[in-house]
């Protein structure tokens, strides 16, 4: 293996290494996951104090009067009155976030792989018939 192939295959290891450690840590703020029924009950009984509604509108992030955090997912497509006039009734903040869009560098690396792929591909069957035709010569 020549010197650069080594260095290449060094600092991918060491970059996997960096992004698996990176993943790795863990928010300290733990969440607890609860049911939608509980997290129904808890807006009833008025124990919420801050919901927040993620992009996909079907995760929802809160913290409790209590200062306990929690996360429950709902359905997409049917909506819960009931919470809804509850949580406006208890003043409970409602925060609503955008859905998270993929950076144009993943966008562009997805997009522009098959095309790359295809140009190896093409580069290493072309350099394959050039042996074998050089050496059938």
């Amino acid at each position: 293996m020549n010197n650069f192939m080594r260095n290449v295959l060094v600092w991918a290891i060491l970059g996997s290494f960096i992004m698996f450690i990176l993943n790795s840590v863990e928010n300290t703020n733990t969440r607890e996951t609860i049911s939608y029924s509980e997290f129904k009950q808890d807006v009833l009984s008025d124990r919420v104090a801050k919901v927040i509604y993620k992009g996909d509108q079907m995760t929802i992030i809160g913290d409790r009067l209590d200062g306990s955090k929690f996360e429950t997912t709902q359905s997409l497509y049917k909506t819960d009155e009931a919470v809804n006039k509850a949580i406006q009734e208890n003043n409970v903040v409602t925060i609503y976030e955008k859905p998270e869009q993929p950076s144009i560098w993943s966008q562009l690396l997805i997009g522009a792989f098959p095309i790359l792929l295809l140009l190896g591909l093409i580069t290493r069957i072309s350099f394959i018939a050039l042996l074998i035709f050089y050496t059938l010569r």
